[in-house]
């Protein structure tokens, strides 16, 4: 999916939601839908570096698993390449503390554990985007 200009017509938040478990990403998906974002899906981190590098003035956020297969800590590497500003939550299962403190202070904007909630992913997405600038017009947040 691509964001044209001409869906301007209302500033509602756009996420790029990531993850390679298909019934996640489903879930994911319609979770925050139903939370009234528009959303942008990827099951791999290279669809994930393809659709924020065409979308990447409009995404205001990415929601993604840290252990995809196909990279996790290099692919977050190339996304800030593309735009060192990016607003990115990382999830995961499994994680270690020292891995999460490293990529939280080195820029991205929270941690979901898995397995997580609609009130979790709520409470970390709304968090995330209020603490985010606004590139185009304002929006408000949930």
């Amino acid at each position: 999916m691509y964001i044209s200009s001409n869906e301007e017509y209302e500033r509602r938040p756009v996420i790029l939601f990531a993850d390679h478990d298909e019934v996640v990403l489903d879930i994911g998906v319609k979770m925050l839908q139903f939370m009234d974002y528009r959303v942008l899906r990827a099951k791999s981190m290279q669809e994930v570096i393809e659709k924020f590098n065409k979308n990447q003035n409009k995404v205001d956020l990415i929601v993604m698993n840290l252990n995809m297969p196909d990279g996790g800590e290099d692919a977050l590497g190339q996304l800030k390449r593309v735009n060192n500003q990016v607003n990115i939550i990382i999830t995961c299962a499994n994680c270690d503390d020292p891995v999460v403190s490293r990529l939280l202070d080195n820029g991205c904007s929270g941690f979901l554990s898995k397995p997580w909630t609609i009130s979790m992913l709520f409470k970390k997405v709304t968090a995330a985007l209020e603490n985010y600038p606004d590139r185009e017009s304002g929006y408000e947040c949930g």
